[in-house]
This record gives structure tokens, C-alpha cells and sequence, in this order.
């Protein structure tokens, strides 16, 4: 996690590259940061572009020369690891969560019985369900609307940032090359346009099928927002421009550098396990599968 992230990788990635006289490594993973939806390197804090880019993933990128996804996308690996799971209850709102006291777990909606510790009482859209421990792996911002949390933690939390990222899915000719980016896109003040674009299917249809990334400009409509990636593509030589579809959502949940010294993470971690609630996540592990595996192994194996 950022536990006790050292003061100097709190300062924006560039600085700190800046006063160790690494210019030259800015520019290298700015490519593979910011092209993600990571951020402008000029804010993000040190801690959390070395987090993402170590250096096995840097070396990854500079050895392949190409983009490799999962033909079907991630969620194939969700759902084979769902497959394995014997009690899973899916499209469900948790409305609250709550710890009772042993003797209020004695009620016919138990589902388990009162060893004389207290319940984590859980409140889903179909009913109530009762734990002796959990684990809080959804969006922790959430938390403060759903569960009891101290002062500083809520107000911690509602001091994250995001990156709106959005996808653009275009059918198009001329696409110069399999993927590729736009350097001077990668700046906070080109948000907007297009950032990096792929062709994930270059060997499975006859149509030139592409995303497109853009980090999303909530200052025009949506219109104004395709027509600007499409000039874009126009200006790399791209033709027979049409939009197939497109999606955005909130990434990269993170703090910016002052208030990942306010003591957090310290405090997150120090209530792990108070009465039997753990966390996990994006927040607390990092931006990417890797780190958020390594962290969830490491709790379980800590705790459990």
C-alpha cells in the first residue's frame, strides 16, 4: 500500500525527477503512465507512478513493441475466478452496514450462529445478511453513506481525486499503425484529446474497428467532445470517421501530495480488523491488477 510513503515521493512525479536529475526517465514514463489515464506526471505524486510503472512493467514496455489485451477483455478473468466461488450473490445494493451486538444476531435472519462476538450486519437490496468478518473491496468513498467511520477518515476520503477517462470505440480507414500516442496530448492542458489509440482486433473482422482514450473535458458537450477526437484521428490521416461507441467512468482513485501526508493511509491500516472489517481496493493498493492481487494476498495472509 502507501503506508508511510516517504515524504519526497509525495511531490508531483516530474519534481522529483527534476531534483534527482532524471529528466530523461519523466519523458519514458510519461508514455506509459499518462497514456493509461494515470494522470499528467506534472501532478501526480512520485509514490504513485512508481508504484504502477516498476521496473519489470518499464522494461515490458520497452521490449514489446505492441499492446497485448485479453481477446475478451478482463472480465473473462472476473468470471472464471466468480466460477470458483460457492455462495455469490450478484447485482446487489449494500444499503448499510453495521456491527451488532451478539444477542441482536440471534434473530431468524442469521445466518450463522452467535459465538459471542459481535456481527457485522450487512443490509442488501434482497435482505439481511450476517458475517463475522469482512472485507470492503468496492470504491471506499462509498463508505462514509453506507457504515459508521471516524471523522478523519470521511473527511480523508472525500479529498480523493479522479482521472475521467473515456473510450471511444471508431470505425475508421488509414489508421497509421496497430497503437500509437500523441506526446503533446499528454499534458493536463490538452485534456480533451486524444491520448493513445489501438487496434484490438486487427486479425477478427474486415472493419478497422479502434479506441481511442481521451482524458474527458467536462467543459463542452459531449458532441463538441467526439468531434474533437475525431479531428484528431483526421490529423494522424485516419478517414471514414464513424463512432461505435464509447463509455467513461471515474478512474485512478488517488490523493494529490499534501494530503497523502495527512496520515490516511496510517489510520486506514491501523483499523484494519476493528470489529472483523478489513479494506481493500484500487485506493488502498494501486491502479492496476498487480498491486491490487499483491495487496488483497498480503491482508489475507496477515489476518486469516
Amino acid at each position: 500500500g502507501y503506508e508511510h510513503c516517504p515524504e519526497p515521493l509525495t511531490q508531483p512525479f516530474l519534481k522529483w525527477c527534476q531534483d534527482h536529475d532524471l529528466e530523461v526517465l519523466a519523458k519514458i514514463y510519461e508514455q506509459c503512465f499518462t497514456t493509461f489515464g494515470f494522470g499528467d506526471i506534472r501532478c501526480v505524486p512520485a509514490g504513485y507512478v512508481l508504484k504502477v510503472i516498476t521496473y519489470d512493467n518499464l522494461i515490458g514496455f520497452l521490449e514489446i513493441s505492441r499492446i497485448i489485451t485479453w481477446r475478451k477483455g478482463t472480465g473473462v478473468l472476473m468470471e472464471k475466478m466468480a466460477d470458483q466461488v460457492p455462495e455469490l450473490y450478484l447485482n446487489q445494493k449494500v444499503e448499510k452496514i453495521e456491527v451488532i451486538n451478539p444477542m441482536e444476531a440471534l434473530g431468524k435472519d442469521s445466518i450463522r450462529d452467535s459465538n459471542g462476538s459481535n456481527k457485522i450486519k450487512v443490509q442488501l437490496s434482497s435482505g439481511v445478511q450476517l458475517f463475522d468478518r469482512l472485507i470492503f473491496t468496492a470504491d471506499l468513498t462509498q463508505l462514509p453513506q453506507i457504515m459508521t467511520v471516524s471523522q478523519s477518515i470521511q473527511e480523508g476520503l472525500a479529498k480523493v481525486k479522479w482521472e475521467n477517462f473515456h473510450v471511444y470505440a471508431f470505425s475508421v480507414k488509414g489508421i497509421p499503425e496497430l497503437c500509437g500516442y500523441v506526446p503533446e496530448n499528454l499534458k493536463k492542458e490538452r485534456v480533451g484529446h486524444l491520448t493513445v489509440w489501438y487496434y484490438r482486433w486487427p486479425m477478427e473482422q474486415d472493419s478497422e474497428l479502434i479506441t481511442a482514450y481521451v482524458y474527458e473535458d467536462h467543459r463542452i458537450t459531449e458532441a463538441q467532445r467526439v468531434n474533437r477526437v475525431v479531428k484528431d484521428l483526421e490529423g494522424l490521416g485516419c478517414t471514414d470517421i464513424h463512432l461505435y461507441n464509447s463509455k467513461s467512468w471515474k478512474h485512478f482513485p488517488h490523493f494529490e501530495g499534501l494530503e497523502m501526508r495527512a496520515g490516511f493511509f496510517e489510520e486506514i491500516e491501523a483499523s484494519q480488523g476493528l470489529n472483523g472489517i478489513y479494506y481493500a481496493g484500487e485506493l488502498l493498493a494501486g491502479p492496476n491488477l498487480e498491486n491490487c492481487v499483491a495487496y488483497s494476498e498480503n491482508l489475507v495472509s496477515k489476518y486469516f
